[in-house]
């Protein structure tokens, strides 16, 4: 695609100049909705060691879609950590995100995480791109809503878009 315009910046009445630029439009999607029953979907992979407290859940962000991945905070010991991974490596450059949805519900005490890592050598080693922490005085930036037991998302309200951008991750 190439844009062409003009504006007057030079500041000179009458004079415009033209100024043009190319832009290299690829789509490069990889997407999980988490509308097949399987879990984890065939792209996915579980990191853990124990008990197992990923999920597929039905219930889906902004009641779009027909599914998500759920993570049982609530039933799991304190210090468990449990990876949920894409299989599918493809290298991206600048101008790529990662985009999606959460909704989390903090217990009556503690601090739960969500960690969001990269890799820039097809999974061999990760970097931190987030943390986000949830918790019961309202201030974590993991939380959606307020304390409810036995939490899954039922409206919108309870649901938060995360977009991080992506620079030459591999």
């Amino acid at each position: 695609v190439v844009a062409v315009w003009m504006d007057d910046k030079a500041g000179i009445p009458g004079i415009f100049n033209v100024w043009a630029g190319a832009l290299d439009i690829t789509a490069s999607t990889i997407c999980q909705d988490f509308s097949g029953i399987a879990f984890p979907p065939s792209d996915m992979e579980l990191e853990f060691t124990g008990t197992q407290y990923w999920t597929r859940d039905t219930q889906s962000a902004y009641a779009s879609g027909t599914g998500s991945a759920k993570f049982d905070f609530k039933n799991a010991n304190a210090g468990i950590t449990q990876s949920l991974v894409t299989t599918v490596f493809t290298a991206v450059g600048a101008g790529n995100y990662l985009t999606f949805d959460r909704a989390y519900s903090p217990g009556l005490s503690g601090t739960d995480s969500l960690i969001i890592e990269s890799s820039t050598d097809g999974g061999n080693t990760y970097s931190n791109l987030s943390r986000m922490f949830g918790n019961s005085n309202g201030n974590g930036t993991l939380n959606t809503t307020d304390y409810v037991n036995n939490f899954s998302p039922t409206s919108g309200g309870q649901w938060a878009s995360n977009i991080f951008v992506l620079l030459n991750i591999f």
